[in-house]
């Protein structure tokens, strides 16, 4: 009789956190082990420093399938599991806008209300809005808070038996038939751990690539062609009686110093990203730095985009200066890599600034290919290995 699965995930973002988390769940797991390793701590990448946006339809050919079916799957797990309020998931309206400061005469009250329905974002500074367009609807994107809901799903996968090990997985032993056998990590102190394992899921976000370097054999390790492009955000609290408005804003600001910028503006305690650079990716997420000039710049443009809510004082403090990798694929089409590898091993990464969005259908078809040889909920046919 063959010994159960014991199934190990390599990654404690919101991939690896949705893995677990149906896997658990799943009706063929049948006594099989789930152990979840996370190095630095659950969504300590992009998962935790995210804006949380979540969109139906904005999803290329490849990903379009799945798109749907992890959208859906976020609206029935907050209805499951109290989601608006144990994760903040909300229906939202997603505007573009674009914002002119480079002069004294370019702004223009007038002109930018007309682009905004009256009072929908009196938070917002309409007088330097030069266009606005609405790019979706409470019906089609939503968010969630990111790190709030990878926590939750690894708890509720930890509710069904799954193991979390603070460790950073370190290598893959084999039997004298090539199959995996167990699976090493090693703790920041230094302590090994060791899991008897048949099955292997890498989900390490942007560092991915590299562990598949260390941990499979070449052919396979360039597969996974899957690095990160770094991108700094804040998080500014508005003053308590200046709530704001259930909006995502995707802005072009033009201001006199610095050209064009464009930070994205989600999330009720708004949360405000810049672009990505192109600095290396480091080691493990704890060594990700923050540079001084992007978030100086990100407090600029909040404060140009609302000096009434984000003028950055003790009412409207700057409640984190932060920076994430964002796992970025090198292959062909550039898009996530999704599904089995070679016997045993499977991966799911290379989501870019999807990663939210698209993690529970992509946890869920990953329980499937894993236990049942398929993905039945979604076409991943263009995202294998």
């Amino acid at each position: 009789m063959a010994a159960p699965r014991s199934i190990v995930i390599a990654g404690g973002g919101i991939v690896g956190a949705s893995t677990a988390y149906y896997l658990t769940r799943h009706p063929a797991l049948a006594g099989a082990a789930v152990h979840l390793f996370e190095g630095t701590e659950i969504a300590a990448g992009a998962s935790g420093k995210s804006g949380g946006f979540l969109a139906s339809d904005w999803h290329g050919p490849a990903t379009e399938n799945l798109g749907l079916l992890s959208y859906s799957l976020h609206a029935q797990l907050a209805s499951e599991h109290g989601g608006a309020e144990r994760w903040g998931y909300r229906p939202v309206t997603a505007l573009s806008l674009l914002a002119d400061t480079s002069s004294p005469t370019s702004k223009n009250p007038r002109k930018g209300a007309a682009h905004l329905k009256e009072g929908a974002l009196d938070w917002l500074d309409a007088s330097i809005v030069s266009a606005a367009s609405v790019l979706g609807t409470p019906d089609t994107v939503a968010q969630a808070h990111p790190r709030l809901l990878t926590q939750a799903l690894v708890e509720l996968a930890q509710e069904r038996g799954a193991q979390v090990h603070v460790a950073h997985v370190e290598e893959v032993r084999r039997d004298k038939n090539g199959s995996i056998k167990e699976v090493v990590g090693r703790t920041r102190d230094g302590e090994e751990i060791a899991v008897p394992a048949t099955d292997l899921v890498i989900t390490a976000g942007p560092w991915s690539g590299a562990l598949a370097q260390k941990l499979l054999p070449a052919k396979d390790a360039r597969k996974i062609a899957i690095t990160g492009s770094r991108a700094h955000s804040i998080v500014v609290r508005p003053p308590a009686d200046k709530p704001l408005s259930a909006h995502c804003l995707f802005t072009e600001v033009k201001i006199r110093k610095a050209g064009t910028v464009s930070p994205e503006v989600p999330d009720k305690s708004a949360y405000i990203c810049g672009p990505t650079d192109s600095s290396p990716l480091p080691p493990t997420a704890a060594d990700v730095r923050v540079v001084p000039s992007s978030i100086a710049s990100l407090k600029e443009q909040a404060a140009l985009l609302s000096p009434t809510h984000f003028a950055l004082t003790a009412s409207s403090p700057v409640e984190a200066e932060q920076a994430c990798y964002l796992p970025v694929s090198a292959g062909f089409g550039g898009g996530p890599v999704v599904g089995w590898l070679s016997e045993g091993v499977y991966v799911g990464a290379g989501h870019s600034c999807w990663g939210i969005s698209l993690g529970p259908g992509t946890g869920k078809v990953l329980s499937e290919v894993i236990l049942e040889g398929k993905a039945k909920s979604a076409d991943i046919s263009k995202l294998e290995p």
